[in-house]
């Protein structure tokens, strides 16, 4: 037997065991490529809730309060009615329940057949989100308050 030979098939026997090698790694790397991006689901509704809650806080035409320019998160009391918010954005979609707290406690529902907010326990129909903001509340004068938004809107 050919000594040489032999060590020429061990040494092809380590060159086609470190391409397998490099092989099962690439593939891996295209599977895992082509299957991440199938597999992520993108929910929406958490920043559609997130800018609808911005565009209740911040907007002049909502409750933000304006004089001369526009203060976000500063809350006319005045624009806090029923006929206001239901000019402010179109609730067909979405039930909203406001509720401002100061010494009194003034809560407004916005598209009532929607604002179920006993169905949030349903992940896999509804999606419910619950934020409390500190905002300054004017009126006569400023006081301090609390403005707890919930959203609701089928999935």
């Amino acid at each position: 037997m050919d000594r040489k030979g032999d060590f020429d098939l061990t040494k092809e026997w380590l060159i086609w065991i470190v391409r397998a090698i490099v092989f099962f790694v690439v593939i891996s790397i295209v599977i895992i490529i082509i299957y991440i991006p199938i597999s992520l689901s993108y929910n929406l509704d958490g920043l559609q809730h997130s800018l609808l809650r911005q565009h209740l806080i911040s907007d002049k035409d909502c409750l933000a309060y304006e004089d001369s320019r526009v203060y976000p998160g500063t809350i006319d009391a005045n624009k806090f009615t029923q006929t206001n918010l239901g000019k402010c954005f179109d609730s067909t979609r979405y039930g909203v329940r406001l509720s401002l707290t100061t010494n009194l406690i003034n809560t407004l529902t916005l598209n009532e057949k929607l604002a179920k907010f006993e169905f949030c326990f349903d992940d896999k129909n509804f999606y419910c989100t619950n934020r409390t903001f500190y905002v300054l509340i004017k009126n006569d004068e400023a006081e301090q308050g609390l403005l707890n938004i919930e959203i609701l809107n089928q999935k």
